[in-house]
C-alpha cells in the first residue's frame, strides 16, 4: 500500500459540549473517507470560553482533559482571554501575514488542509479560517449539534428594540451585525481586516430546529455516533461521587435543574435570576422528600449558584450542587450517562429535569427524556430586563417548537 496522504486538521472549539460535536463530526469525516488512504493530524483550539474570571482555566483545563481521552493530538492550544485581546489589537497595525504566521506558531502547523469551527463570524473564528485560506472550512453548529444562523442571533437583537421602531432598526442592526468589523476597520485605516468567510459544509444533529436552516451544503449526524463519543467520557466523573448520589435519590423523587447563564449575559440581576428559577420551581410543586440537583451552565458564576442554593433551602431538604470542577464544566449529557439512564439510556422515571437552554434538545435526542423548558413569559416578565423580555419568550417558544419536530 503507497504512504497514506496526511490530512491535517484544526478544531476550534469553545466549550465542552462543542468539543463533543466536534468529535462526532471527526468521527463522521473518517467514515466517509474511509476508502481514501487518510493520516490524520488533529490540532485543537480551545478559545471564547466566556466564563466568570476564577473559573475560565479551570473551564479550559476540563476541555483539554476531554479531548486527551477521546482523541490524539499533535497539539491542544489554549488562548487565554488576553492573549486573544492582544491578537485583536496587533490587527490595528499588523500586516495580515504577520497576524497569521502568528497564528500558526501558536496552532503548531503552517498549512490546514480542514478546519472545524461552530460559527465563523467573531473574531477568534475568523482569525482561524482567514489564516488557513486554503482548508475546508466544516461548520459542526452550536451545543450539541443545532444549526444557529448568524440571522438568529440578529433577530434577538432586534427583539431587544421597541416594536414601533423595529423596521427602522432591523434595517441599521442587520447592516452593522454583517459589516461592522469590515467597516470600523477600513475607517480607521487599519491594515489587517478580516473576513467572514461562508462555510463549505456542516455537520449537524439538529439541523433545522430553530428555524432557518444551513446555508452550506449539510449532513445530518447520527445520534448514535455522539453517543459512542460520550461514552469515552465515562470515567470523568469519581465512581465514589456517583455512589453518593444514588444513595441520596434512592427511591426519592428527584429534580435536576439545569442553570443558564442568564445574569452573566445582563439579561437580569443575579438576584432576579435567582428569584425566577424560584419562583418556576414553585410551580412545579416538589413532592415532599424531593432532591433538588442543581446543574450549573459551564458560564454561570460559582458565586450565584451558592447564592441560589441558600434560596431554594425552604423549598427542598436536600440539595445538591454540582459544582466540583469535574461536574461545573461537563456536559449534562455526561453526567446523566453515568447517573440517572438505565443500559438502554432511558431517563429514570423518578427524575424531572428542568431546563432553560437548547440543552433540552439534545435530551429528547440522545434520551427520549421529556425536560421542562421554563420559565413562561409571565415570570420572564417579572424578572427579568423588559428589554430582554420580548427576546427571551422568543427563545423559549422556539425550544419548545424544536422539541415537538424531534
Amino acid at each position: 500500500m503507497s504512504n497514506p496522504t496526511v490530512v491535517k486538521r484544526v478544531v476550534g472549539c469553545f466549550g465542552s459540549s462543542q468539543l463533543i460535536t466536534a468529535l462526532t463530526v471527526l468521527r463522521c469525516r473518517e467514515q466517509e473517507q474511509q476508502h481514501l488512504n487518510y493520516e490524520y493530524k488533529n490540532y485543537l483550539v480551545i478559545y471564547d470560553l466566556l466564563s466568570p474570571k476564577g473559573q475560565i482555566d479551570d473551564f479550559a483545563a476540563l476541555v483539554q482533559e476531554m479531548a486527551e481521552l477521546a482523541c490524539s493530538w499533535e497539539a491542544i492550544v489554549y488562548l487565554k482571554p488576553e492573549q486573544l485581546e492582544t491578537l485583536k489589537y496587533k490587527l490595528n497595525f499588523s500586516k495580515p501575514a504577520e497576524i497569521f504566521s502568528c497564528i500558526h506558531q501558536l496552532i503548531g502547523t503552517e498549512q490546514a488542509d480542514e478546519i472545524y469551527l461552530c460559527r465563523n463570524w467573531t473574531t477568534g473564528d475568523e482569525l482561524l479560517t482567514n489564516s488557513y485560506l486554503e482548508a475546508d472550512r466544516i461548520c459542526y453548529g452550536d451545543g450539541l449539534g443545532v444549526y444557529l444562523p448568524e440571522s438568529y442571533f440578529l433577530n434577538r437583537l432586534a427583539a431587544y428594540i421597541p416594536q414601533a421602531e423595529q423596521s427602522h432598526w432591523h434595517r441599521l442592526l442587520r447592516q452593522w451585525f454583517k459589516n461592522s468589523k469590515e467597516s470600523l476597520k477600513a475607517a480607521l485605516g487599519l491594515k489587517t481586516i478580516l473576513k467572514t468567510i461562508p462555510f463549505d459544509r456542516g455537520y449537524f444533529f439538529l439541523p433545522n430546529a430553530l428555524g432557518e436552516g444551513p446555508s452550506m451544503p449539510a449532513t445530518t449526524i447520527p445520534p448514535e455516533i455522539a453517543l459512542e463519543v460520550m461514552q469515552r467520557f465515562k470515567n470523568l466523573l469519581e465512581p465514589a461521587l456517583v455512589v453518593r448520589l444514588q444513595a441520596l435519590t434512592a427511591n426519592r423523587p428527584v429534580m435536576i435543574l439545569l442553570t443558564a447563564n442568564h445574569a452573566e449575559q445582563e439579561r437580569t440581576t443575579v438576584e432576579n435570576e435567582i428569584l425566577a428559577y424560584k419562583a418556576f420551581l414553585q410551580t412545579q410543586n416538589p413532592a415532599p422528600g424531593t432532591v433538588l440537583l442543581i446543574k450549573p451552565h459551564p458560564r454561570d458564576a460559582g458565586a450565584k449558584i451558592q447564592q441560589l442554593k441558600a434560596e431554594l433551602s425552604d423549598l427542598f431538604d436536600d440539595i445538591y450542587i454540582l459544582t466540583e470542577a469535574s461536574l461545573f464544566f461537563i456536559p449534562f449529557e455526561i453526567f446523566l450517562i453515568n447517573t440517572f439512564v438505565d443500559q438502554e439510556l432511558a431517563v429514570d422515571s423518578n427524575v424531572k429535569i428542568i431546563t432553560f437552554s437548547s440543552a433540552c434538545l439534545s435530551l429528547e435526542l440522545f434520551f427520549k427524556a421529556k425536560p421542562v423548558v421554563g420559565f413562561g413569559s409571565a415570570i420572564v416578565q417579572q424578572y427579568f430586563y423588559e428589554h430582554c423580555v420580548s427576546s427571551r419568550v422568543q427563545h423559549e417558544a422556539d425550544l419548545l417548537s424544536a422539541l415537538a419536530k424531534i
